[in-house]
């Protein structure tokens, strides 16, 4: 008996994708890897004159340079001072990664149309009875 094309890409399916289960790639280890994309963060670095006192949420400060001096203020806050550099780390939203990551949880769920592809050119194939239908290997 003939099998069709669609149980061919059913078959070929179902051993991919327990392939990648006894390989540990389960649906639930690709959610959890898509949420953590879709949060992604990029920490940059940035080189500054003297000691960041008040910084932004999302920048700390990671090394200070140079002789350091306390001062306090008169509102006694103690406050360092130094002639040398700091650096400083900014963590930033990664929006590339964030976009890459939402489109494939879309694709993944179906949400996008299949993709059209159109190839250009001279092509030599040779046909056979096989288009809507393909052979069950035993040779008919």
């Amino acid at each position: 008996m003939p099998v069709t094309a669609e149980e061919v890409r059913a078959r070929n399916n179902s051993d991919v994708i327990a392939r990648m289960d006894s390989a540990g790639l389960t649906l639930d280890h690709l959610i959890k890897c898509l949420k953590r994309e879709l949060k992604a963060q990029v920490t940059k670095t940035q080189k500054v004159k003297g000691v960041p006192h008040e910084v932004a949420k999302g920048v700390r400060t990671i090394c200070v340079t140079g002789l350091i001096e306390k001062h306090t203020t008169r509102d006694g806050i103690e406050k360092d001072y130094t002639e040398g550099d700091s650096v400083i780390a900014i963590n930033e939203i990664a929006w590339e990664v964030r976009q890459k990551a939402r489109m494939d949880a879309h694709r993944l769920r179906g949400d996008y149309p299949a993709e059209e592809h159109k190839h250009e050119g001279a092509i030599d194939i040779t046909l056979r009875d096989c288009v809507k239908e393909a052979s069950d290997g035993s040779g008919d």
